[in-house]
C-alpha cells in the first residue's frame, strides 16, 4: 500500500510493505509508517498482514437463558464445558455434552444469582459463589456433591467466594465466618490429601470408648462418625467409629482391641485408596482457634487467586501480594486486578487488566505493556471494566473491557465503541482492536478438534453461548 503526501509542492511516495498493530499513544509524526493510528475489526494472524476478524456462532443448543454467572472448562482427562445460567427461574449448572447443554440435577440447580469461581483439583470440578453451599462435580460431571455431605471433599469448608487450587490444597477466598460475617480479605485452606489424620497418644487397654491422640484438626465432629482405620507396622487393626472429640481425646463407639502409643489412625479406606482432602472445622464452631487461614496484606476486597510458576497471586483491584505456600508477600504497587475473569495465562505468563492497563507478570512484580493503546484505558467506562474477561488463542490475549467513548477538546462526544475487546499478539507485540462483541465470560475450551475461544453474551436479550473467530461475517473494518 502506497500513502502520497505534499512536501513544499513536491509530491513524495511512501511505500508501506507490511503493517503493525497499533499506536494511539503518540502523534502521527512519531510512529512507525507500519503503525496505525486506529483500526477496528482487524487482526494480524501473519506478521505484517492485516486481516478482516471472524465472527461468531451459537454454541450447542439454545437454552434461552436470561442471565449467565459462569463459564468454566472442566478437564479430567477429557475436557467439558461448564455452563451456570438462569433458565427460567431456575439458575443451575449445565454441561456441555454432544453438542447439547444438560441440566445438572441436586445440590447444582436452584442456586442463587450470583457470580461462580471455579476450580479443577482431585480430578473435580470445585464451584463456589458466595452464597450457596460450596459444591463439587465429580469426574463423572453428573453427580454434584455439598459442603454440607459429611462424606465429601468440602465438608467443614466455608461458604466463600473464590476458589483456587495450589500446591495439592484448596484455598477459599472472602468467606463468610461461623458466626456470619464475612472475612471480606481473608483466604483459608484445606489439608493436603490425607491418609493419617492423627497418632494414638499412649497405651489404651480393652474395651475402649476414649481414645487420647495427638491431633483432632481435621477429624470430623460427632454429627458426622468419622470412621477411622487403625493400623500398626502396616496391619489394620480395626476401625474406630467417632462420637465426639475434644482437641486431644476421641470419644469413640466401644472398642475391643487394645491400642498402643503412635498406632496410626488413617481415613477410613484411604490406606489402599484415594486421599481425602479435609478442613479445620471452622465452619461448625466447635474449635474456638482458627487454623490455616491467613488475611491478604490489603483491607480491599479480594478479586482472584491465581497461580502463576509456582507462586499464588492474590488480587484486589488495587494491590498484589503473592504466597509461595507459607509466606505471604504484598508487592507495593498500587495496581491490581479489576476483574477475576480478566486473569489468564499465557506461555508461563500471567496476564491481567487494571484501570491503567494490561499487565503482564511472572509471578512477581508485572509489567505494563499497554502504552501504545493507553488512550483506550483513559476512556474506557470503569464499570465496564470490573465486568472485563479475557481468553487467549495461540499467543493472543483477548480481552473484553466494554464501553470506550472519545471526546473532544471542548467535551462533546468523538466517537463511542461498544463492546470493545482488545487484542494483544505476544509473538509481534502488536495491539488490536475489535467491536461489537458482547461478552459477559470468555474462556479458551479444548474440544476435539483443538481450542476454541467460547463466550456467554452479556445482558438479557438471549444470553447464549458463543464460538469466537469461527465464521466470515459482514464486519465492518475501520483503518485510520
Amino acid at each position: 500500500m502506497k500513502f502520497k503526501s505534499d512536501n513544499r509542492r513536491k509530491l513524495q511516495q511512501y511505500s508501506v510493505k507490511y503493517f503493525d498493530g497499533l499506536n494511539m499513544a503518540v502523534s502521527s509524526s512519531l510512529t512507525k509508517r507500519s503503525e496505525l493510528g486506529f483500526m477496528e475489526n482487524a487482526r494480524s494472524e501473519i506478521i505484517g498482514l492485516l486481516e478482516k476478524r471472524k465472527g461468531h456462532s451459537l454454541f450447542g443448543n439454545d437454552l434461552s437463558a436470561l442471565t449467565n454467572y459462569g463459564l468454566f472448562d472442566f478437564f479430567n482427562s477429557t475436557h467439558t464445558l461448564i455452563r451456570v445460567s438462569k433458565v427460567g427461574s431456575i439458575i443451575s449448572v449445565y454441561r456441555y455434552i454432544g453438542g447439547t447443554w444438560v441440566q445438572n440435577t441436586g445440590v447444582a440447580t436452584n442456586l442463587s444469582g450470583s457470580e461462580c469461581d471455579f476450580a479443577n483439583a482431585y480430578d473435580r470440578c470445585f464451584i463456589v459463589n458466595g452464597e450457596n453451599n460450596n459444591f463439587y462435580l465429580e469426574a463423572d460431571t453428573m453427580t454434584a456433591v455439598s459442603s454440607t455431605d459429611s462424606t465429601g471433599m468440602l465438608y467443614n469448608a466455608p461458604k466463600a467466594r473464590l476458589v483456587n487450587y495450589f500446591r495439592d490444597r484448596l484455598y477459599l477466598g472472602d468467606y463468610l465466618r461461623v458466626d456470619g460475617s464475612r472475612e471480606r480479605t481473608g483466604i483459608c485452606f484445606s489439608s493436603p490429601p490425607l491418609g493419617i489424620v492423627s497418632l494414638v497418644s499412649g497405651d489404651h487397654t480393652a474395651p475402649i470408648t476414649t481414645v487420647n491422640v495427638t491431633d483432632t484438626k481435621y477429624i470430623k465432629v460427632s454429627s458426622a462418625n468419622d470412621s477411622l482405620d487403625v493400623y500398626r507396622g502396616g496391619t489394620l487393626i480395626g476401625t474406630l467409629t467417632v462420637t465426639g472429640r475434644t482437641e486431644n481425646s476421641l470419644t469413640v463407639s466401644s472398642f475391643g482391641t487394645d491400642l498402643k502409643s503412635s498406632d496410626e489412625l488413617w481415613v477410613a479406606g484411604t490406606r489402599s485408596g484415594e486421599k481425602k482432602i479435609r478442613w479445620d472445622n471452622r465452619a461448625t464452631g466447635i474449635n474456638v482457634r482458627e487454623y490455616d487461614s491467613f488475611k491478604n496484606a490489603n483491607e480491599e476486597d479480594l478479586v482472584t487467586i491465581r497461580n502463576v510458576n509456582n507462586t499464588m497471586m492474590i488480587f484486589t483491584e488495587n494491590s498484589i501480594s503473592v504466597f509461595n505456600g507459607s509466606y505471604l508477600k504484598p508487592l507495593d504497587l498500587e495496581i491490581g486486578c479489576i476483574s477475576k475473569n480478566s486473569f489468564v495465562k499465557i506461555l508461563g505468563q500471567g496476564f491481567f487488566l487494571h484501570s491503567t492497563g494490561l499487565y503482564a507478570t511472572s509471578g512477581g512484580v508485572p509489567k505494563l505493556i499497554s502504552a501504545k493503546i493507553q488512550p483506550i484505558f483513559t476512556n474506557a467506562n470503569i464499570e465496564s471494566l470490573r465486568k472485563s474477561c479475557a481468553a487467549t488463542d495461540g499467543t493472543s490475549y483477548f480481552g473484553y473491557i466494554g464501553q470506550v467513548t472519545f471526546y473532544n477538546q471542548d467535551g462533546t462526544v468523538k466517537k463511542v465503541l461498544n463492546d470493545t475487546v482488545i487484542e494483544y499478539n505476544i509473538q509481534q507485540n502488536n495491539f488490536f482492536l475489535h467491536t461489537d462483541v458482547p461478552m459477559s465470560h470468555f474462556i479458551s475450551f479444548v474440544n476435539s478438534s483443538g481450542k476454541i475461544l467460547v463466550f456467554a453474551k452479556h445482558g438479557t436479550t438471549t444470553p447464549s453461548i458463543n464460538e469466537n473467530l469461527y465464521i466470515n461475517e459482514s464486519i465492518t473494518i475501520t483503518v485510520t
